[in-house]
């Protein structure tokens, strides 16, 4: 184990081609650092750069690293004020860390603006494992929306601006689907009242020229905010999420798919919580194993994990926790599904990891699986054993798009089964035993 003494706060972990980067930002004595560590060695190299003179107010955003064969790219977002035109702009520090030197390079400032307009950080994205697309917003009297790329040598490529309304719109997030179309989703503020709609804006990444812009929205002013969106892993499109008024003062969470022409395929509202309560998602992905959409959000204060069929929107299902959380993060794994929930007793905030079989969630909640059966080889290639077995038992093999490709009652303790005609993958067996129920997972080689 490693212990790093760091005076100033932590600001993002990242784990890239196994190596550990932690960046922290000392805003008393204006650096900004990067550390890279071995994860097998442990072993560690170091930078810090001073944050120039020209700037004051500088807050961190986020960060990205472009994974390339020789060096390691580290592009760093920054809120900073310009102390000669004493105005705010988005501040980019480019790092290069070489592979064959184990050395970084001198960081590099970018400083991304409209000429004499107040300039603020959004988001930022990967794009072709080079460059970064990333949007800010800026004050011309109402915000608008800039998209900006720049390659691994610095350069801007093009900066475009947008304006949906005639008021405020303000860039949420930034996603790409798996064909590299990238979508900017905003909300937009064009009528009396509250924000009251939300934009979708597919950009060209090689112009940054707009593709199309749709709105997305009632007529209410107010009544559908967007919190975060997820480009499709395994097709067009993505999906964006977030909560729409209750008509009591509460809002439920809400959860919309659009493909890659703009147009909306589903959209879902969630209404968990009594009429009054505030519930919303907070994290939406796409599964990238069977591209179904997951939304994880709060609901009372309590958790839920909700899944739907990517161009149905039929639900898989909807879960609910018991842990406390204000805000949850979610992941998926070859069948699991992993969620970070952060909690605020009123004193400290709390992180709890929570780990959930897929198959699982989808039992029901009175059910409690037994830890007796046993599922060799793993990985396995022609056969698979199951040991553990009852009689009059219910065994099902579920492949990684929830399809059952094996079906079979069981008599005895012992099961072989043929994987001949089973293609490679990951697979779940899900065993049932008089409502007792056990689920293993294997991989088809």
């Amino acid at each position: 184990m490693t212990v790093l003494d760091l005076t100033s706060e932590v600001q993002a972990v990242q784990v890239v081609d196994n190596h550990t980067y932690v960046s922290f930002f000392d805003e008393a004595d204006a650096i900004f650092g990067l550390i890279r560590m071995d994860i097998d060695t442990y072993g560690i190299a170091q930078v810090e750069t001073a944050i120039p003179a020209l700037y004051e107010e500088f807050t961190y955003v986020n960060c990205l690293n472009n994974n390339l064969v020789e060096e390691t790219v580290i592009f760093v977002y920054m809120k900073a004020k310009n102390t000669s035109t004493g105005k705010w702009t988005s501040l980019l520090l480019k790092h290069t860390y070489n592979k064959i030197t184990n050395e970084f390079s001198e960081g590099q400032f970018i400083e991304i603006n409209m000429p004499g307009k107040d300039t603020y950080p959004s988001k930022l994205l990967n794009f072709e494992f080079t460059d970064i697309v990333f949007t800010s917003y800026f004050d011309g009297g109402n915000t608008d929306i800039l998209v900006t790329r720049i390659d691994e040598n610095g350069e801007i490529l093009y900066k475009n601006n947008f304006r949906i309304s005639r008021k405020d719109d303000l860039p949420i997030d930034l996603v790409k689907d798996n064909s590299n179309n990238v979508f900017c989703i905003a909300q937009s503020e064009d009528n009396v009242g509250a924000n009251n709609h939300i934009a979708v804006i597919k950009i060209n990444p090689n112009t940054g020229k707009a593709v199309w812009t749709k709105r997305v929205g009632e007529a209410t002013p107010g009544s559908e905010t967007v919190v975060c969106a997820s480009g499709n892993t395994l097709g067009g499109g993505l999906a964006f999420a977030g909560n729409v008024t209750d008509g009591a003062a509460g809002r439920n969470a809400k959860i919309w798919r659009m493909n890659a022409a703009g147009n909306v395929l589903w959209n879902k509202t969630i209404n968990n919580a009594a009429p009054g309560n505030f519930e919303s998602c907070s994290d939406i992905l796409f599964d990238e194993s069977n591209g179904d959409v997951y939304a994880f959000g709060t609901t009372a204060d309590n958790i839920f994990i909700s899944r739907y069929q990517s161009t149905t929107g039929s639900s898989g299902y909807i879960k609910l926790d018991d842990i406390k959380g204000e805000k949850v993060k979610g992941e998926t794994s070859f069948g699991d599904v992993v969620c970070s929930i952060l909690s605020n007793d009123g004193t400290s905030y709390y992180l709890t990891i929570s780990k959930y079989s897929e198959i699982n969630l989808r039992l029901p909640e009175n059910v409690e699986a037994t830890n007796n059966i046993n599922c060799f080889p793993n990985p396995a290639n022609a056969l698979l054993t199951i040991t553990g077995l009852k009689e009059n038992t219910d065994l099902q093999i579920i492949n990684a798009t929830g399809q059952v490709v094996f079906t079979q009652n069981v008599s005895a303790n012992k099961l072989d089964i043929d994987l001949e005609q089973l293609p490679v993958g990951f697979y779940t067996v899900l065993i049932n035993n008089e409502g007792i129920f056990e689920t293993k997972g294997f991989v088809k080689m």
